[in-house]
């Protein structure tokens, strides 16, 4: 074998070990990059109701039924509370995070052209109490109008679940509300599918 095909073998050697230390890196990147997901079910939930009186103040909470949103101005008020406990969840990077809502029912009068839930967060205690009410920072709106009974309505939020894991709390709430006369029944712990919280963390 003369010097030059030699000194090729020898280059295709170098090339292949190259190549398999590029992929045993990457792989070892692959790893450690790799996330995980996890599903949470609320440890609470249920309805709050402002009706008798009807003058801003919450008079019950209802368990063992659908979390519905309800409003009849003037006459009643019906808030959902869903709260989620985080213990397990201390010190990981959360990537992501996503409140899943399903729909179960839903009366809107004609003239109503959308059906707005408003979503608060807060953070809880893992027990509903009546001044859950009025509780919760403002995350957005969603139109339920158009939901269909068969796919979850997803809602971000990342950046509570964040927040609540790096300040140290146990429980992160969320509330549901309306400000049109339409009544919508959200699936819960008895009355399935439940909410649930989807946790996506490296």
């Amino acid at each position: 074998m003369d010097k030059s095909a030699f000194a090729a073998i020898l280059g295709l050697f170098a090339l292949n070990a190259c190549a398999l230390a590029q992929a045993q890196h990457l792989g070892a990147v692959e790893v450690q990059s790799a996330s995980v997901t996890t599903r949470l079910v609320p440890v609470a939930d249920g309805s709050i109701i402002d009706e008798n009186p009807y003058d801003g103040f919450a008079d019950e909470v209802l368990r063992n039924q659908a979390n519905v949103v309800f409003l009849d101005q003037g006459r009643s008020d019906v808030r959902s509370v869903i709260e989620f406990d985080l213990i397990g969840l201390e010190g990981l990077i959360v990537s992501s995070a996503t409140l899943e809502l399903s729909v179960r029912g839903k009366t809107v009068h004609a003239d109503l052209p959308i059906m707005p839930v408003e979503v608060r967060t807060f953070f809880a205690d893992g027990i509903l109490r009546k001044s859950d009410f009025h509780r919760g920072q403002f995350i957005g709106v969603i139109d339920v109008n158009s939901a269909t009974f068969d796919i979850p309505i997803p809602i971000d939020v990342t950046r509570d679940v964040q927040r609540a894991i790096s300040t140290g709390k146990t429980f992160l709430g969320f509330s549901l509300r309306t400000t049109s006369g339409a009544q919508i029944d959200f699936g819960s712990l008895e009355w399935g599918p439940p909410p649930a919280l989807v946790v996506t963390f490296e």
